[in-house]
């Protein structure tokens, strides 16, 4: 009764595969059809028609990728329910193995394949092979690496179906893969999307045997679709109307209903998948590419930045002129407005999420990938544009300036990700992206000077156009950011003409944190790099410039010790390294002595500490202490005898015992870990000499 019962059902299913419409729900076929593919019929033993009915089945066309995910799922959950039904059964000595098993029933279900759709045959294929995936640790399948061919193989099958002209023709790839009718695009776009679902369990091996600049090309293409190529806020401007409480995008715009229907597609909803396997594909073309084809790797390479670039540029374009820029806060907008917003920061998040992974796989061929300076036609002429790691990486790090108000949002480049144990919110990968092509670009120092020139005027012009709002104030910070870090490459021209005017506005401005402190950040750059080079006799690091760019830092750090401005540690820091940078500058000059400079830097010092003694007590004075006294391990030892009397005045001046043990201590620190042997000799008499005058509780430990 039972077996009958079984045949009946499994006709039935037949019967509903045979017809072009069913009255059965997708859900139902799909269980249905995973529980026969194991549960066959005495008449029919093996999977073999079943498969054939179901990949020539018209229930399943037009076809749409989610049916066809959940069709895979269906013979995913098939292989599980095979290993369960072999696992109890009971074999005899010569019944053959479970993998053996498997693997003879994972070869029917392939015979099945033969007369299908090479689209129905891709998902059949990846739901086999995720459910053989999801085994591997308990069974190992030999039919696997012919489930992978078989899968690659009807996607290239897609890839031929859907090309313009004959898969060995000498046309350029782009031409040979253009769709022929508006189905075709649609059908290719399809295997791209299931490629990029099922080809992150094929082996490397397997996958390289497509042609991996199509699949380049072709993900690069479905990445433009998904973000419309940058514009999805090009109507921003005509569809957002302004009223005293703010900005808002009215329910029926263009926008609003343009938003809707992007994060809504089945490109968008994909953009992962499709981003890994991007990546991917850039990895393995640049490894697998043979010497004569290295051009066409750089050409895959450059192909993938100007898309990204050209993406991004379009959307800061579109968004400079939109009113989101000026909105920081859901406060300023109106219902439905929210609901838009947060889908537009949603679209823009993901898509600084995918040119992050994309520019990771980028930058890692570029390490080891040589550089082609030029191609030469048969004559023996160059022809051609130079390909280096160097431009592609200012192309990438463009890229990243162009979306600098989305990379705010997760606290910009130079954000900790994480504080001990506990995460901050930053973003790792974009860290590491950012410094990785910074790296690369600091190689070349005529390419670093040009960045740095392009972006100076690119800021400018922001700060012209919009002025102090979101996006100038990002830009201006992620800038800063860039020229931080190649600051000890560029000559001296770069830094007085371009670094120095970049900085220089936001010195006295804590209003706006981030590019406050990475203003200073980049002024400490340049004195530690001209204290590196000093050590270098073939550079030219004594110029009148760092003479006189020393003294006015040192009266512009002394205006930046108030309250409200740079901490106390930012303070001793910036002031330590400016003094460590001015010794550097004196050595080797004949127009000033040795450490004149230096001297000086602490003369500044000293004489705000007057001006400020008749406020004995305040946190601002106790900073200027705390720095008089950082700067005795970053002077030499000429200069050692002198201040070292300066800090025993000021120690002597407090009279209050718990702010003269927290100088005592902070001398005594400085002395333990940050002295070195010549200059600790000398300083160790003094400190005996003058502690025992020091009448503060505690300094036992010190003496």
């Amino acid at each position: 009764m039972t077996m009958a019962t079984s045949d009946r059902g499994y006709l039935n299913l037949l019967q509903h595969l045979r017809k072009r419409e069913s009255t059965l729900s997708k859900d139902t076929l799909h269980g249905a059809i995973s529980h026969y593919l194991v549960h066959l019929p005495p008449a029919n033993p093996i999977p073999t028609p079943l498969v054939a009915f179901v990949v020539t089945s018209h229930l399943w066309r037009p076809f749409d990728l989610t049916q066809l995910l959940s069709l895979a799922s269906a013979f995913r959950s098939a292989v599980h329910l095979k290993h369960e039904i072999l696992e109890k059964e009971s074999r005899g000595l010569f019944g053959g193995t479970l993998s053996g098993h498997l693997s003879e029933w994972t070869l029917n279900v392939l015979s099945g394949l033969e007369n299908g759709d090479s689209i129905m045959k891709m998902a059949v294929c990846g739901g086999v092979l995720m459910g053989l995936n999801d085994l591997q640790s308990k069974v190992v399948v030999r039919s696997r690496c012919k489930v992978e061919e078989s899968l690659v193989l009807n996607f290239s099958e897609v890839l031929e179906d859907a090309s313009a002209q004959p898969i060995n023709s000498d046309g350029a790839w782009e031409n040979e893969f253009l769709p022929r009718t508006e189905d075709s695009h649609k059908r290719l776009n399809i295997a791209v999307l299931l490629a990029s679902h099922h080809f992150p369990f094929v082996t490397d091996s397997v996958v390289s045997a497509v042609r991996l600049p199509i699949i380049i090309g072709l993900c690069l293409s479905t990445l433009e679709s998904a973000f419309k190529a940058g514009r999805f806020l090009a109507e921003a401007t005509s569809s957002a109307g302004s009223n005293e409480s703010g900005s808002r995008f009215d329910e029926s715009s263009r926008v609003t209903k343009g938003i809707e229907e992007l994060t809504t597609s089945v490109n968008f909803l994909n953009v992962a998948p499709i981003t890994k396997l991007l990546a991917r594909s850039i990895v393995l073309y640049a490894d697998n590419a043979p010497r004569s084809k290295r051009a066409s790797v750089w050409d895959a390479i450059s192909q993938v930045s100007d898309a990204l670039g050209t993406m991004s540029g379009a959307v800061e374009r579109d968004w400079r002129s939109s009113p989101l820029q000026n909105i920081n806060s859901d406060a300023d907008l109106d219902v439905p407005s929210p609901r838009t917003t947060e889908k537009i920061w949603l679209i823009l998040k993901t898509l600084l999420f995918s040119i992050v992974m994309v520019e990771q796989a980028v930058l890692d061929v570029m390490l080891y990938l040589p550089s082609i300076s030029s191609q030469r036609s048969a004559n023996g002429k160059q022809r051609g544009s130079s390909r280096s790691a160097q431009g592609i990486a200012s192309s990438l790090l463009y890229t990243l300036m162009h979306l600098s108000f989305v990379v705010a949002e997760f606290g910009g480049v130079t954000a900790p990700t994480s504080t001990g144990n506990e995460p901050t919110g930053g973003f790792p990968e974009l860290r590491k992206v950012f410094y990785m092509a910074l790296d690369l670009l600091s190689t070349d120092q005529q390419c670093s000077m040009d960045f740095i020139d392009t972006i100076f005027d690119e800021v400018h012009f922001v700060q012209a156009l919009v002025q102090n709002n979101t996006l100038a104030r990002s830009k201006t910070t992620l800038a800063l950011a860039c020229i931080e870090q190649l600051v000890p490459v560029v000559n001296e021209e770069c830094v007085e003409r371009h670094i120095l005017p970049l900085c220089e506005p936001h010195l006295w401005n804590p209003g706006i944190r981030e590019t406050y402190e990475s203003s200073h950040s980049v002024m400490l750059a340049i004195f530690a790099a001209h204290a590196r080079n000093s050590l270098s006799s073939t550079l030219d690091t004594h110029s009148s410039f760092y003479h006189r760019l020393v003294p006015g830092y040192a009266k512009a750090l002394i205006q930046n010790a108030e309250e409200g401005k740079l901490t106390t540690a930012q303070f001793r820091l910036a002031y330590s390294a400016l003094v460590r940078s001015a010794g550097s500058a004196s050595k080797g000059t004949h127009s000033l002595d040795e450490d004149s400079l230096a001297w000086l830097c602490i003369s500044i010092l000293l004489e705000a500490i007057e001006t400020r003694r008749a406020h004995q007590g305040t946190e601002e004075l106790e900073r200027l202490h705390l720095t008089l006294i950082s700067l005795t391990s970053n002077i030499s030892v000429t200069l050692l005898g002198r201040i070292l009397d300066e800090v025993g005045k000021v120690i002597e001046g407090e009279k209050v015992p718990r702010r003269k043990k927290i100088l005592i201590d902070a001398l005594y620190e400085e002395l333990v870990e940050k002295f070195g042997d010549m200059e600790k000799e000398a300083a160790l008499k003094w400190w005996y000499k003058n502690i025992r005058h020091w009448d503060v509780m505690g300094l036992e430990d010190h003496v």
